[in-house]
């Protein structure tokens, strides 16, 4: 029988503003010709984002000048060990409408 139970653990929580700043440069740099190739709108993952989805919202704020329709989801394993996932979307968190709540999708590992 497969577990319901999400594979892995949650991420430290070590994450602060700016600490992936060069990783986002890095990507921004080299990466910018798949964002502007794409024919759809590019869709960029922030896998593990840790306790706050400031990363998810940094490196939005750093791809957003090459790409202005990229969309930056965020995606943490809950805290209480559920079979779901916290999932941020960027614009959400911008505009204030994700507010202190989380969406979580019905993703499940096996």
């Amino acid at each position: 029988m497969t577990s319901r139970r999400p594979v892995g653990v949650i991420t430290r929580g070590t994450t602060n503003p700016n600490r992936l700043r060069r990783c986002d440069r890095w990507l921004v740099a080299t990466q910018a010709h798949r964002l502007r190739g794409a024919a759809r709108s590019p869709v960029v993952v922030d896998l593990g984002y840790g306790a706050s989805p400031v990363t998810v919202l940094e490196l939005a704020r750093r791809l957003q000048p090459v790409r202005p329709d990229v969309e930056v989801v965020g995606i943490e394993i809950s805290p209480n060990g559920s079979p779901r996932e916290n999932r941020w979307r960027a614009r959400e968190l911008a505009s204030g409408s994700a507010g202190s709540r989380c969406r979580s999708t019905g993703v499940t590992r096996s």
